[in-house]
């Protein structure tokens, strides 16, 4: 994993699109008729975020964020939810003290079929198979007992903000990919 600044990437960005001198044994001139920055910039949060958004996370920044998320409890359910942090945008697992196991966060359609099949006391999540669904930013996760369950883990892909990169070198090939639609 390499951390990169704005201002690395940027200079990354503008010599895979050809805007940076290759040569350096002789001196050379530029006038730019536009502020080739300006344009690049928007273009490289973007693909950073669409990075994280669907790119491996063996090769992103994953971060634990359960400290940063407050739980309220969902009345008659035996289940809590709670607000993915700003800085998180994908969710990997979570675990609450009294689980056996992480949950990883299953899809909508299927989260609808498993919340179903919750109402019945042979098919409910327990501790050895928990649920965790997700609604836009928000986290619905069961069983939960007030018996002082805590959330003790929340792995997630996260974005360092817009001035730091963080990533594998191995995903800066897709770079050039999307230098070709910008054009």
């Amino acid at each position: 994993m390499t951390e990169y600044t704005r201002d690395d990437m940027l200079r990354l960005w503008r010599t895979r699109a050809g805007l940076e001198p290759s040569r350096t044994d002789c001196r050379i001139e530029t006038v730019e008729g536009i502020d080739a920055d300006a344009y690049l910039e928007p273009a490289m949060r973007a693909w950073y975020l669409r990075l994280l958004d669907t790119a491996d996370t063996a090769l992103l920044p994953v971060d634990d964020v359960h400290d940063e998320i407050e739980l309220a409890v969902c009345p008659g359910h035996e289940a809590v939810e709670g607000q993915l942090p700003p800085r998180a945008r994908r969710l990997l697992e979570v675990r609450m003290t009294g689980w056996l196991n992480a949950a990883v966060p299953c899809t909508p359609a299927s989260a609808t079929r498993r919340h179903a099949l919750a109402l019945n006391p042979y098919s409910a999540p327990g501790p050895a198979h928990p649920l965790c669904s997700m609604d836009g930013r928000r986290i619905h996760m069961r069983p939960f007992t007030e018996d002082g369950d805590v959330l003790v883990l929340a792995r997630a892909v996260v974005d360092p903000g817009p001035d730091r990169y963080i990533l594998d070198d191995s995903l800066l090939s897709t770079i050039d990919e999307c230098l070709k639609y910008e054009k």
